[in-house]
């Protein structure tokens, strides 16, 4: 980051602010399918945080981190704009809506195949 900074002219920490802001940037490398999944206030109501916990017991891991063989990574998202479907959840462009621990595990098992 301190690179960018110099590059355009900015300090690092305005940098650091645009990387953190945006979740499209990543400070550290994330795995081949990165699961986002949506915790914002409708999601929430709808069993994101029970989604969440469901994904990362599936998959060994805490929200935030990668798995060893680098193929998930498990984030929280702010919001996807998927209120009405809730609760939903994104991987790479791809959304998913209404997903049910029982939708994510299907979705896992396909990802797990390629």
């Amino acid at each position: 980051m301190r690179e960018v900074a110099g590059y355009l002219d900015l300090s690092p920490a305005e940098v650091e602010g645009v990387a953190t802001f945006y979740t499209m940037y990543y400070k550290a490398p994330v795995g081949t399918n990165h699961l986002e999944v949506c915790h914002n206030i409708a999601c929430m109501v709808r069993g994101a945080d029970e989604l969440i916990e469901h994904i990362a017991g599936k998959l060994g891991i805490e929200k935030g981190e990668t798995t060893p063989d680098r193929k998930f990574t498990l984030s929280g998202a702010e919001c996807l704009g998927a209120c009405a479907n809730a609760p939903c959840m994104m991987v790479g462009p791809k959304y998913y809506e209404d997903v049910t621990p029982e939708k994510a595990d299907k979705i896992l098992e396909e990802l797990s195949r390629k």
